[in-house]
């Protein structure tokens, strides 16, 4: 499945990543997944949400730099090697994986959200080589890429 999701840039200053969570919070936008990677100087947190447009509109209020970007979502079961079984027709296709996290998923699975350098030819990827799965991904079909979303 490809979704939608934000990144949004804070700078490694207090009271920054509270700043986001109190406007979604206030805008009543759900977290379906979410991520935070840090530098030095800033970090970057990337977030699922059901309504694009209304988090895109609650964070241009905080005047923070944000994006949309385009990601894959594929459901696995959550043992050892499993990670490896999806990453290799990537790896063999040679699909450039930029970053992954994983999101909330039932007991025994794991939803991973991949950002790739190709994430059509990623998906397409998965589902020759038998690795993808769907199952799970029914809480995330309101982040899908058909979302609209507002300036």
């Amino acid at each position: 499945m490809i979704a939608r999701q934000i990144s949004v840039k804070l700078e490694n200053q207090p009271h920054r990543l509270y700043t986001v969570a109190r406007a979604l919070g206030e805008a009543n936008t759900n977290l379906t997944a979410l991520t935070l990677a840090d530098t030095p100087r800033y970090g970057i947190l990337r977030v699922l949400v059901p309504d694009l447009a209304s988090a895109r509109r609650a964070l241009m209020k905080t005047y923070l730099p944000a994006r949309v970007d385009e990601v894959v979502l594929v459901s696995m079961e959550d043992r050892p090697g499993s990670l490896a079984r999806l990453l290799a027709p990537l790896e063999e296709a040679r699909v450039r994986l930029e970053y992954m996290y994983t999101a909330m998923a039932a007991p025994g699975q794991a939803v991973l959200v991949l950002r790739c350098n190709d994430n059509q030819r990623a998906l397409q990827v998965m589902q020759d080589a038998g690795v993808y799965r769907a199952d799970g991904l029914d809480a995330f079909a309101s982040v899908q890429e058909h979302q609209e979303v507002e300036p």
